[in-house]
């Protein structure tokens, strides 16, 4: 199985990158015509969006993931039930949304207000159910290549936009909201075809009808919304906090280089849920916690690689003295996304297990120690407090579950789990050190990192892991 998840994490993860690749060697064309305040209005507009975007589908992922492994003869007839409350719940939370963006947007973009509110809204009214479904279709059923193609094309489309919004139509931070609004519209309409096919037609049913399925789904909720706060809400409350918009536009900057990495997460947990959930339902536990054990050292060695070239990425990309010397934090950042793959292990066992209860739990308990650090920390370390935040709320949220008996994950090896945390710990500290060091010693360890990923990669066929 190893294999398989590697493969597919591969092509999950690869269109993204291909993106981002193509957003970073933009980076030098577009950063002279962006600002500072540009990057921070965009990023805050984002994170109050994302941190909506928890309420979009009323946490009905639970609903949908679990009707394919649990129903397998039956489950598009419950999808067609989810078909049928989505697009109702669509106009009260785009209204929701409206209300917030108005609220949120500063006085110096007050302008753009009203054009900002109308390109959110349009893409959730139209097409993000489309995507969620037709999305998950193909990810559960393990066809890759579908998910691939749109990422890819839709990705490239919207960099396209970006740079033609940004450099040629001089819109500033406008270019982003027009290219992902006309992106995810786009997005949204590849997958009509797929409800045709597969006949995927909305069912109304009674509220008494469908009550179990939305209050199933609307419990996942904080845990979902623990997944925003780690990534968005030092952003919030950095606002919250009078810090700067020119400060938050740094650590946005710092932060899209590491988001880079989180993508290709996404990808590996696009890849892995699935197979995990299989095996767990056939008892294959010491199967599934070795994909992870591979899945972790692959991690860590491809984070510390990138991480150690920080500074000269930096240097070649951001073509702007204020904005270039931020790359500890993308350090930090980095190295923190480690925490993925036994976060993945225990969330979609727990989903699928329907221990929303606990999820709910440990999700409010990593909420407040995150609100609170960031309190904490910001006024004293400023942007930099909020990357070590980060970072150790990564950490607890991704390994603590396997240490607490109300999760009945004590099933896996805690030993194992304990080394993997030193482990990421002295990954950071390696990168930090690393970062300074020459060119060649840099080329000597990526490259005897890249060996042993390969390594790694070739024996899991010759085990048939697959």
């Amino acid at each position: 199985m190893l294999q398989k998840v590697l493969s597919n994490s591969f092509i999950y993860g690869v269109a993204p990158q291909l993106i981002g690749f193509v957003n970073m060697l933009l980076l030098p064309l577009i950063t002279p015509h962006l600002t500072a305040f540009d990057y921070g209005l965009y990023g805050v507009v984002n994170a109050y969006m994302a941190g909506l975007g928890m309420l979009q589908f009323l946490g009905l992922t639970i609903v949908v993931i679990n009707a394919f492994y649990h129903y397998p003869q039956k489950y598009i007839w419950i999808w067609r039930k989810v078909l049928g409350v989505l697009p109702l719940w669509n106009v009260p939370f785009i209204l929701l949304q409206s209300i917030v963006l108005y609220w949120v947007i500063p006085y110096d973009a007050l302008a753009d207000r009203s054009i900002i509110i109308v390109l959110a809204a349009l893409p959730v009214l139209f097409n993000a159910t489309f995507t969620f479904i037709g999305s998950t279709y193909y990810q559960l059923r393990l066809e890759a290549k579908p998910l691939f193609y749109r990422t890819l094309i839709i990705g490239a489309s919207v960099a396209i936009m970006n740079y033609g919004f940004i450099v040629f139509f001089r819109m500033g931070y406008m270019g982003w909201f027009y290219a992902n609004a006309i992106g995810s519209i786009l997005m949204g309409l590849t997958y009509v075809h797929l409800f045709f096919k597969i006949k995927l037609y909305p069912i109304f049913r009674p509220f008494s009808k469908i009550k179990p399925m939305i209050k199933l789904g609307v419990s996942t909720i904080p845990h979902h919304l623990s997944n925003y706060i780690l990534d968005y809400s030092d952003r919030v409350l950095m606002e919250l906090s009078n810090i700067p918009v020119k400060a938050i536009g740094r650590y946005n900057l710092s932060y899209s280089i590491g988001d880079r990495v989180f993508q290709l997460s996404r990808g590996v947990g696009q890849a892995v849920v699935p197979v995990i959930i299989d095996l767990f339902k056939k008892d294959k536990i010491k199967e599934a916690q070795n994909i992870i054990r591979y899945l972790t050292v692959i991690y860590i060695l491809s984070t510390v690689c990138v991480s150690i070239w920080t500074k000269e990425l930096f240097l070649l990309l951001v073509r702007n003295d204020n904005l270039n010397d931020v790359y500890p934090i993308a350090i930090v950042i980095i190295i923190s996304m480690n925490y993925r793959p036994y976060f993945l292990l225990s969330t979609s066992i727990l989903e699928y297990k329907e221990k929303t209860a606990f999820l709910s739990k440990l999700s409010i308990g990593i909420t407040v120690l995150n609100v609170t650090c960031n309190l904490v920390l910001l006024p004293i370390f400023g942007i930099m407090g909020a990357a070590i935040t980060t970072f150790v709320s990564y950490l607890v949220y991704g390994f603590i579950s396997f240490f607490i008996s109300k999760s009945t994950l004590s099933i896996f090896n805690k030993v194992e789990i304990v080394i993997t945390l030193l482990g990421i710990l002295l990954a950071l500290l390696f990168s930090i050190e690393m970062v300074e060091a020459d060119y060649i010693s840099k080329v000597i360890f990526s490259l005897i990192a890249i060996t042993l990923i390969l390594f790694i990669y070739i024996k899991s066929k010759r085990m048939n892991l697959l």
